[in-house]
């Protein structure tokens, strides 16, 4: 879910294809339809996480 959505989005501005203040506004807008594609699932590993 959010991880590769996230992934997805970043991939996208690494690839020049959208801006670094995308990602921000699609994460405010919490409108699945701003998201693009999800990354695959494989070779995901969530690390770690900090509250």
């Amino acid at each position: 879910g959010l991880a590769r959505s996230i992934a997805g989005a970043l991939a996208e501005v690494g690839r020049g294809r959208k801006p670094v203040r995308w990602v921000a506004d699609v994460l405010k807008a919490r409108d699945r339809r701003m998201a693009p594609k999800t990354a695959p699932a494989g070779g995901l590993t969530l690390m770690e996480v900090i509250y």
